[in-house]
């Protein structure tokens, strides 16, 4: 099982959402971020860096979500969200996961799934809260 997004997925977001995503990240210790120095990508772990959650190297660097992140991220601006296992690939062969607004509480249409639970909350994330 994929626990945390990967660094392409970083790479596709726009300029906006990257920035969006920093500051809504409250990094802790643990996490692990890659820093975006001279437009590359490299992998680092930010246990190293005290205050971190202050300090303008902040500005350096970007989470490798882990699946618990996303869930609070939904769970602070989406609100209202249903994660299920239950949901049926467009191949129709295998489930996948899926991240759903319950239609009473659908105002964004956000609808998402994929093979892998993690993949799903990053969609999810990307419609939703970047």
């Amino acid at each position: 099982m994929k626990r945390r997004i990967t660094v392409d997925q970083l790479q596709e977001l726009t300029p906006e959402q990257r920035q969006k995503l920093r500051g809504l990240w409250q990094p802790t210790r643990y996490d692990i971020a890659v820093s975006t120095i001279d437009g590359s990508f490299f992998e680092a772990n930010v246990d190293w860096l005290e205050n971190f959650r202050d300090s303008e190297a902040k500005e350096l660097f970007l989470p490798l979500l882990s699946i618990g992140k996303m869930i609070e991220l939904l769970q602070d601006k989406a609100k209202y969200f249903c994660i299920t296992n239950m949901f049926a690939r467009t191949d129709g062969i295998d489930t996948g996961w899926g991240v759903y607004k319950p239609s009473h509480y659908n105002y964004s249409g956000f609808d998402v799934h994929a093979d892998e639970l993690c993949n799903a909350l990053w969609y999810a994330v990307v419609k939703e809260v970047l």
